[in-house]
C-alpha cells in the first residue's frame, strides 16, 4: 500500500487540477509561494514591513487571476445543490407501485371476466336468432300451406 501512495498522490493532483482548471492550479501555485515566503520570513517586524509593498503589489497583479478564481469557487457552491441526488421515497414508492401492480391485475381480471360475459351473450344472441329463424321459417310454412289451393 505504501508503495501505491505516488501514483495515488499523482491521481489526486490529477483530479485537482482537472476540477480547477488552470487558473486554479495557478492560483493554488501562487498562494504557497506567499504562504511559504510568510513562513520564511523571519526578518522581525521591519523585514515584514519592508516587504508589504511588495507583498501587496503581489497581490494586486493577482487581482484579477483571484477574482476569476473566486468566481469559479461560487459558480462550482451555486452546482453543489444540483450535484447532489434528491431524497427519494423509496419505500413509499414501493408501495404505489405494488398498488398499481394489484389495481393492474383486478382490471386484467375484470377484463379478462367481461370478455367471457361478452362471449356468453354473443353465444345467447346466436341461440335466438336461429330459433327465430327457425320460427319464421315454420310460420312461413303454415302460412304457405294455408294459402295453397286446396
Amino acid at each position: 500500500q505504501v508503495s501505491d501512495a505516488p501514483a495515488k498522490l499523482r491521481q489526486l493532483q490529477e483530479t485537482t487540477e482537472r476540477l480547477l482548471g488552470p487558473e486554479g492550479v495557478a492560483c493554488e501555485k501562487d498562494l504557497a509561494e506567499v504562504r511559504d515566503w510568510l513562513e520564511t520570513d523571519a526578518g522581525g517586524a521591519s523585514s515584514l514591513h519592508g516587504s508589504v509593498a511588495a507583498k501587496r503589489a503581489y497581490v494586486l497583479a493577482s487581482a484579477d487571476r483571484l477574482r476569476a478564481t473566486a468566481k469559479q469557487l461560487e459558480e462550482f457552491s451555486a452546482l453543489k445543490e444540483y450535484a447532489k441526488a434528491p431524497a427519494v421515497d423509496l419505500e413509499g414508492l414501493g408501495k404505489r407501485l405494488a398498488g398499481v401492480e394489484l389495481r393492474g391485475a383486478e382490471i386484467a381480471s375484470q377484463a379478462l371476466d367481461l370478455q367471457q360475459q361478452l362471449e356468453e351473450m354473443v353465444t345467447n344472441y346466436q341461440h335466438v336468432m336461429q330459433h327465430m329463424s327457425q320460427h319464421f321459417l315454420e310460420c312461413d310454412a303454415k302460412v304457405s300451406r294455408q294459402q295453397a289451393p286446396s
